[in-house]
């Protein structure tokens, strides 16, 4: 695994002393959520292996029992975990350009639009758990290469021609390795995975330093 330790800041939405809520009777559509909610708050506090199916029901308010009327194992559930995520993580690009100013208008939608996930702590938490475990799904991290990391790669080339089209910026060199684009987001992310690092990242300055390389896009070769 990447991570041998997980992050335990990045615990989404919850404290780690918080009782766990009191039983009740849910629907599915509600019951399947707060299990979701519950098993990542106990990887990402105690990894995939040390997390015990007892853990996760409890921390939903359900018996043993209750948890295997949803879910047939810990992997099941850490699958549907992944798969729930995974499919918010991709934001929609390739319209940015409709209605942008000049260069820096549309640098600053793209840059918000990269950047709205990097400081939530729920998708770095999921980031980390994928980057930890994610070698029991293999499916998965294809799923996550293909979903999240191609379809971007693709929507910014159709984004950057537009933009050529239009005016708003040369071609370059991000136009053909669009990745670069997305590098600085990814550094931010991955940087707040390892313990006690969060202190080190802004994310306002990383936004602030995206900005002034792309809007190298709008100035001419030398």
């Amino acid at each position: 695994p990447v991570f041998n330790t997980m992050n335990p800041d990045l615990h989404p939405n919850t404290d780690s002393d918080k009782a766990a809520p009191v039983r009740q009777r849910l629907s599915p559509g509600e019951r399947i959520p707060q299990l979701l909610e519950a098993a990542l708050f106990e990887f990402s506090a105690h990894g995939f292996q040390k997390t015990r199916v007892d853990d996760i029901a409890a921390r939903a308010g359900l018996s043993k029992g209750g948890f295997y009327a949803y879910f047939s194992s810990k992997d099941e559930v850490f699958e549907a975990l992944l798969r729930e995520h995974l499919s918010r993580l991709s934001p929609d690009l390739v319209t940015l350009a409709d209605g942008a100013k000049d260069t820096r208008d549309l640098a600053r939608r793209l840059i918000e639009r990269l950047c709205v996930r990097a400081s939530d702590q729920t998708a770095l938490a999921v980031l980390q758990l994928l980057l930890a475990d994610g070698r029991r799904l293999p499916v998965m991290v294809d799923a996550w290469a293909a979903r999240v990391m191609e379809q971007i790669e693709g929507d910014l080339v159709q984004l950057l021609q537009r933009c050529v089209e239009l005016g708003l910026c040369r071609r370059s060199v991000l136009c053909r390795k669009p990745w670069l684009i997305i590098a600085p987001v990814i550094y931010a992310m991955t940087v707040q995975l390892v313990p006690g690092a969060q202190k080190r990242i802004d994310i306002d300055v990383v936004k602030n330093d995206l900005l002034e390389l792309l809007l190298e896009l709008r100035e001419p070769r030398d």
